[in-house]
């Protein structure tokens, strides 16, 4: 893909508003339903249609699952009394850095998606996705995983997109080939400064 759009630019309301924080180069243009926190973290790309709703249903551990909370003419009685309104935490969204999100997949409030991961298209996510994880279906759940466990405890360890881009450029090669653990952990030690020596 030439020049595509990146996610901070084509979020930029929500980005200012606080609402939405972005990871660089992390690419895709979301449909955002509602208020809530969203994070997403770098290198991350999104098919088409991708929605992201971090406040999208009713309250059906309520009595009533209409939103009297938020309708105005009844909003005036319940601000006059004590209430049970959620928590914020219930409407916030956490998608990790390196993430596929597939066309037309949609990311509901209180979703934890994590670095790595695969969310198939059409895809409905309402929980916690592990790290390098693929998922499908409605509601999405894991069919495997990227890469064994130990390859993925490594890459969870180096976390490659946290690496300064010049570090990243000059190693293309390694991160656009299969894992290959040792490289990847002589990259890190050299940039925590463990290059000749793990102890030091």
């Amino acid at each position: 893909m030439a020049n595509p759009k990146w996610t901070r630019d084509t979020l930029a309301e929500y980005v200012e508003s606080g609402q939405v924080e972005v990871g660089i180069f992390t690419n895709g243009t979301p449909t955002i339903i509602g208020r809530g926190q969203i994070t997403i973290g770098k290198y991350t790309l999104m098919g088409p249609n991708v929605e992201i709703l971090p406040f999208g249903d009713h309250r059906w551990e309520w009595t009533a699952t209409y939103p009297f909370n938020e309708i105005e003419c009844f909003k005036w009685t319940m601000e006059a009394r004590p209430h049970n309104l959620p928590s914020s935490k219930r409407f916030n969204i956490s998608i990790g850095s390196d993430v596929w999100l597939g066309y037309k997949s949609t990311i509901l409030h209180g979703a934890e998606i994590g670095d790595g991961a695969v969310v198939g298209a059409r895809a409905v996510v309402a929980g916690k996705v592990e790290p390098y994880s693929v998922v499908v279906g409605n509601p999405a759940k894991e069919i495997h995983k990227r890469f064994d466990q130990k390859t993925i405890d490594v890459l969870m360890k180096v976390k490659w997109w946290d690496w300064p881009v010049k570090v990243i450029v000059v190693n293309l090669d390694v991160l656009t080939s299969p894992p290959d653990t040792e490289k990847l952990e002589y990259i890190w030690r050299r940039l925590e400064g463990k290059g000749k020596n793990q102890n030091q």
